[in-house]
Order: C-alpha cells, then structure tokens, then sequence
C-alpha cells in the first residue's frame, strides 16, 4: 500500500509543478540588527538613491506630517492602528511608493507582507495582480515594507465584476491552502483596476500558525518563514549583496 500523501502536500506538488524553474528572486541580507528582504527591483532603488533610507527614518523619527528632500518626498496618512505604526506615501523621482511600519510580532509583521505578495503573484492569474513589492525590513522590535502607491479611488466599494470576484475567490483559496495567507477576500485589502480588469491585492495576511514552531522573534521567525515560502515554490531566495536582473512580473 503507498504513502498516503496530505491535501497540504498534494497542493504544494501540483503547484510547484506547473511553476517555471525560474522563479522570482528574493534578496536577504542578514545581520544581528534585522532582516533585509528585496527584490531586484528594490535593492536597484537603494542602490540609485542612498540617501533615501536616512531621509525616510529622520522623516519617522520627528513625526513630520511632511517632509521635502530634493527628489524625495514623504507624507504621513491616516491609518496607524495597534498592529499598524506608520503609514506614509513616499515618492522618490516622481516616482510613488507605499510605506506601512507593523509590529514586529509574527501574526502582523509587515515583512511577511512581502512574501505574501510574492505568493499571490506566483499562482500567475490573468485576472488576479499583486500590488507590486519592493522591500521589507524586521527587527525584533518592528517591521517595515515598501510597495507601489496604489492611487484607489474614493468610490470604491468592493463590487466588481463576477468573473473577476471569481478569480479572487480562487487565488484566495490557493494561497489560503499552500502559504496560509488570508484577507485578500477583504475590501479593504484589495482594489479592482479597470483598466487592466484585474483584482489587486493590496495587503495580505500571513497567519504564523502554519509555523507553530517558529521563533517569536521578529528577525529569526521572519526568516524561517520566508525560507518556508520558497521551499513551497514562491520564490528563490538569494542571500548576497550581489546586484540581481532588475525585473519583476508584479504589476498593479
């Protein structure tokens, strides 16, 4: 009689198999202060703006509603809860990002973020988009991650059309069943673009009981979850300094 194999291992199989052998690559730098995850994308941007980082933290640390750096602008928004810090509208060369700063516990780290966009990205629907991720970074104190700016209209309420609604739906129960991530059902998580006709998810929840024994530890517990997301085929992780191809399929 053959081994039984689990639906969770089952799905992973049948995911893994239909991927590509190129996966998107995920850039980690690790030291004893965090955790620094990147795509190519985004380890290009720190790259061609180095002082964009000390800009954003004296922006953070003075509380300034706003702040102007020649290329560089910030503007704190509204939104700060007890799992979410900061939340601000970078834009850098006319060029506009999402910053969001989380907690550092596993069930809200913004760094899991990350990784949840890439996974949802990674079942690689036609009507289903990730809003595109750039950066995370987690400490043992708190967590950061840097997306595009999504421009969402005030009118948006949740209804759009059935086969797009459809096709959420699906990835939802994909990525809820192989990467356990969960809220991209929820509005307020997700925007559908008109012009493209896809449903973008803007911020998925990664649940830490799918790694009971994962560290609490915002650096060490990140970590072994990422590693988790490529060994279930989100990704390949890359731990060097070394520049990467600067592509990436995610769109929004």
């Amino acid at each position: 009689m053959g081994e039984l194999i689990s639906p969770l291992k089952l799905s992973i199989a049948k995911f893994q198999s239909r991927r590509s052998a190129e996966r998107p690559v995920v850039i980690a730098k690790r030291s004893d202060g965090g955790l620094l995850l990147s795509t190519p994308l985004g380890e290009q941007l720190l790259n061609e703006n180095p002082g964009i980082v000390k800009f954003f933290l004296n922006a953070r640390t003075t509380k300034a509603a706003a702040a102007n750096f020649g290329d560089f602008q910030i503007e704190r928004m509204d939104g700060s809860s007890d799992h979410h810090r900061g939340l601000w509208k970078l834009t850098i060369h006319q060029q506009h990002f999402f910053v969001k700063e989380s907690i550092s516990s596993l069930s809200f780290n913004a760094a899991l973020q990350f990784n949840a966009l890439l996974a949802v990205d990674s079942m690689g629907h036609p009507q289903v988009a990730a809003i595109r991720p750039y950066l995370a970074f987690s400490t043992r104190r708190t967590s950061f991650v840097v997306v595009d700016y999504a421009d969402i209209p005030s009118s948006w309420s949740g209804q759009m059309p059935y086969i797009a609604r459809w096709a959420l739906d699906y990835v939802y129960s994909q990525v809820k069943n192989i990467f356990n991530i969960s809220d991209i059902g929820l509005a307020a998580n997700y925007y559908y673009d008109s012009k493209s006709s896809r449903a973008v998810v803007l911020d998925p929840c990664v649940s830490a009981s799918l790694f009971p024994d994962a560290p609490y530890d915002g650096v060490e517990g990140v970590w072994k979850i990422t590693k988790e997301f490529e060994n279930r085929g989100a990704f390949r992780i890359v731990e060097s300094g070394a520049p990467q191809p600067a592509q990436s399929r995610l769109s929004a």
